[in-house]
C-alpha cells in the first residue's frame, strides 16, 4: 500500500478550529452522522468531533479499544479476526468501520489503528486510517515522526482533513445534481 505522505501533511497542515466548524456544519447540511473505533489515536478524534459545535447533531459517539475483548463485546468484531489478521492489515481496519457501521448505522466511520516504535524518545509510527462513507471504504496509511503526543495528534487531525475534503467534494457534487 502506498503511503500518502503529502496528502497526510496537507490534512494536518489545514486542520484548524474553522476548518473543524466548516466540517460540523457541512455534516449538519447533509444531515449525515458519524462514529468512530480507535485504537491508535486513543479517543483523541472522538474528542476532537465532540469538541465541534453542535457535535450532537452528527458525532454518535466513539469506542476506544486497545484489547480483543473490547473489540469483541463492544463493537461487535468477529474473533476469528484476531486469530487471521494482524492488528494493522487492511482486512483488520476494514472489519472495523464495517463493524461500527453495522453496530451505530452511522452515514460516516472512521477506524484508526496503527503500531509505534521508538528509540530513546525519538518515536516511529505507523498510521491506519479506515473510514466508511455512504458503504464505500478508503483506506488511507501513513508513516509519522515525532514524539508519542505528536503522532497521535497528527493522526487525528489527518483523520479530520480526509474528511473535510471528503464532506466538500460530496458538497459540490450535491450541488452540482441540485442543478440539473
Amino acid at each position: 500500500m502506498k503511503l500518502f505522505q503529502e496528502e497526510l501533511d496537507t490534512a494536518i497542515n489545514n486542520t484548524n478550529s474553522s476548518m473543524k466548524n466548516i466540517i460540523g456544519e457541512l455534516l449538519n447540511e447533509m444531515k449525515l452522522t458519524v462514529s468512530t473505533i480507535e485504537s491508535f489515536t486513543t479517543g483523541q478524534l472522538a474528542t476532537e468531533l465532540s469538541n465541534i459545535p453542535n457535535s450532537s447533531n452528527f458525532f454518535l459517539g466513539g469506542f476506544i479499544c486497545n484489547h480483543p475483548l473490547a473489540y469483541i463485546n463492544y463493537c461487535g468484531i468477529p474473533l476469528n479476526i484476531f486469530k487471521n489478521c494482524s492488528p494493522n492489515s487492511d482486512n483488520f481496519i476494514k472489519t472495523l468501520v464495517n463493524s461500527i457501521q453495522k453496530k451505530t448505522k452511522a452515514d460516516i466511520c472512521i477506524a484508526t489503528t496503527g503500531q509505534m516504535s521508538h528509540t530513546n524518545n525519538n518515536h516511529k509510527g505507523l498510521a491506519k486510517i479506515g473510514l466508511i462513507v455512504k458503504n464505500v471504504n478508503k483506506i488511507k496509511k501513513f508513516s509519522l515522526h515525532g514524539s508519542k503526543e505528536s503522532i497521535l495528534y497528527n493522526t487525528s487531525f489527518a483523520c479530520l482533513g480526509i474528511l473535510h475534503q471528503i464532506l466538500k467534494n460530496m458538497s459540490i457534487n450535491n450541488r452540482k445534481e441540485n442543478k440539473l
